[in-house]
Parts: C-alpha cells; structure tokens; sequence
C-alpha cells in the first residue's frame, strides 16, 4: 500500500475504539502545519467526512470551524442554504437575524453559542414585549440555521432546540347580537349606498 501525500488526511483508531480523521489546513503564526481532527464510530463515517472537509479545501470553500462566527454563517446560510426559499421568506429570516440575533450573538465563533446565549436572546424579545408568535417565528429561524450548520459538521448541538417558548393566545372572538348588529348593519348601509 503507498503512503499517502500531504494533504490527503489519516485516519487511526483511537484507544476508546472510536475513529480519527486528521487533516492539515494551512499554517498558524508560527509556519507550522495546521492539524484539525474528526471523530466518528466507525472508519467509513471518518472517511466519509474527511472527503468532504478535503474536497472543500480544494475547492476553496473550507472554513476553519473554529474560527467562523455567527455573522459569517448566517451570512453563508441566507445565501447558499435557503436558495430554494421564497424571496420574501428569506428577506422576513434576514430581518429577524439583523434585528434580534445578530446584535447578541452576531461576532461569537459558531462553536461557542451556547444554550443560554440563545435564552437570552428570547428574554430579550419577551422583555422588548415582542409576540409570542415573533418570538417562535424567531427561534424557529435560529433552530433552521443552527440545524444546517450541525448537518455540515460546523456544531455538535442546537442551542435553539428544547427552548422555552412563550404560548401563542388565541384571541376571543366577539359577536354582535341582536340591536347591536342591527344597528352596525343600518350604518354600514348607508355608507356604502
């Protein structure tokens, strides 16, 4: 079997019987090789995933996880991952990202969002006094983007998933009964006569 060249990634079994994929990418301050790692249970799933980050590294589409923020990804997610969305449906995303997201949580690293950050940016909107239908709406958005980053290896968890969310109240409706509705019906004829 020939060694394998640089560039092209290694993969061993780790002590715990799990697998490593190791991989270089660039050089740090210093000239030295950038080692990154993935883990998986089996070989094939560490190949399958070191194919995929090396692929993107030839194409120029590697981003080092550990350095793209929030902005960088929602960015990235509003144009690549939503192409098949409705123009109107991803301009209402970007607006609740720009105006309820981003500000918090915006220029932290996409690894480091936490539970919590994510928490608090709904207590804000409940204290901004936001409704409860907005406040789902947006964490439905942040779940969407947080998802994406997990399906292509950028997170390991959701911090928008298990959230609690304020209950949307349904309005009561009110009918007008017998004179009122008499008298509304006599108003409106005779404006629009």
């Amino acid at each position: 079997m020939a060694k394998r060249g640089n560039g092209e990634g290694c993969i061993r079994q780790r002590k715990d019987k799990s697998w490593e994929g190791i991989y270089t990418c660039g050089y740090d301050k210093n000239g030295k090789l950038k080692r990154h790692s993935i883990y998986g249970k089996t070989r094939q799933e560490v190949q399958k995933k070191l194919r995929e980050v090396l692929s993107s590294i030839d194409t120029g589409n590697y981003v080092d996880p550990a350095k793209l923020t929030c902005d960088e990804w929602f960015d990235d997610w509003l144009k690549r991952y939503l192409m098949n969305t409705k123009e109107s449906t991803r301009a209402q995303y970007e607006l609740y990202l720009r105006l309820y997201v981003r500000p918090s949580i915006g220029p932290v690293k996409l690894q480091k969002v936490s539970f919590f950050m994510v928490k608090n940016i709904i207590l804000d909107c409940i204290a901004e006094d936001l409704s409860a239908k907005t406040i789902r709406n947006l964490n439905g958005i942040m779940h969407h983007a947080f998802a994406d980053a997990i399906k292509v290896r950028l997170m390991k968890e959701n911090p928008a998933e298990g959230q609690d969310l304020p209950k949307v109240q349904k309005k009561k409706m009110f009918f007008l009964e017998g004179e009122s509705r008499a008298a509304f019906c006599k108003e409106i004829k005779g404006k629009h006569s």
